[in-house]
């Protein structure tokens, strides 16, 4: 009974805390390669991490397991980093 509470209770503070970095990797990569004007893309940065957060929140709480939950949330961030990270861009 303990052990599936400890898992129930990693799940979600996976999902509420471990979604944010590749949420706001995904609003950084996003302002960095929209070929727009500079305040509309630091609209954008700015703004479209708060939706994707709960969106990724909501996947990430359906997961079986803390590990498929730990999975999504290193593999979101990792491919959201190398987005971020990537050479291409229109950043002045």
């Amino acid at each position: 009974m303990r052990e599936r509470r400890a898992e129930a209770i990693l799940r979600w503070v996976c999902a509420l805390l471990g979604t944010m970095p590749a949420c706001v990797l995904l609003g950084v990569a996003v302002a960095k390669n929209l070929p727009i004007d500079f305040d509309t893309r630091f609209a954008i940065g700015v703004l479209l991490p708060f939706p994707a957060w709960i969106a990724a929140c909501c996947a990430v709480s359906l997961t079986r397991t803390a590990t498929q939950a730990v999975s999504w949330c290193v593999g979101a961030a990792l491919i959201t980093g190398a987005l971020a990270l990537a050479p291409f861009g229109v950043m002045p």
